[in-house]
């Protein structure tokens, strides 16, 4: 089996109900384990919202990687899709799957590195277009689809407010039907 490495979002370790999310009982990585067959390891990063510690995870990442097996998945959320994307950029050949779902696409981070990328994102997700970094680390707006990915649009992803549509794309069962499909 090809190990697949989850790489957690933004503040994911600073909020309890993020680092549950993560938690091998719940759903995201149970979906996730039962889809590649196997358990998913957990990327851990300081979660820190900062273009410099995103970039510092993704050349540990890619150390990971390289001490991990010859070829590897990547499942990235939020940023932390950013953080798989340049990880993969730096190791072509060891990425056979990258995975981005919620991702902020900013173009402040290197792409293209793996064999397949699929990018899940949900319409109504307006903390993904908020994620983007502006110079000088101004806040700025953020595209929703990667070029050279195979971007997947769901739609009715419940939320009561601006994080909702964010977070609740990992508990949907759609988002784990089209991977399924498409691993």
């Amino acid at each position: 089996m090809t190990p697949i490495i989850v790489i957690p979002g933004t503040f994911w370790n600073d909020i309890p109900t993020w680092a549950e999310t993560y938690s091998p009982s719940n759903k995201p990585m149970q979906s996730i384990a039962a889809i590649f067959h196997t358990p998913p390891i957990l990327f851990h990063w300081s979660g820190a919202n900062s273009s410099t510690e995103r970039h510092a995870a993704a050349h540990k990442l890619a150390e990971l990687i390289e001490n991990t097996a010859p070829l590897v998945h990547l499942l990235g959320f939020s940023h932390g899709g950013n953080i798989a994307s340049e990880a993969a950029a730096h190791l072509p050949a060891s990425v056979d799957l990258l995975i981005t779902i919620a991702t902020p696409v900013t173009g402040n981070y290197k792409t293209g590195g793996a064999r397949r990328h699929i990018n899940l994102y949900s319409p109504q997700d307006r903390m993904q277009t908020l994620g983007g970094e502006g110079p000088f680390g101004l806040p700025s707006f953020a595209e929703r689809e990667f070029p050279q990915a195979t971007n997947i649009a769901i739609n009715n992803i419940p939320s009561s407010d601006i994080t909702g549509s964010h977070g609740n794309i990992l508990w949907n069962d759609e988002t784990w039907r089209i991977l399924e499909t498409l691993h």
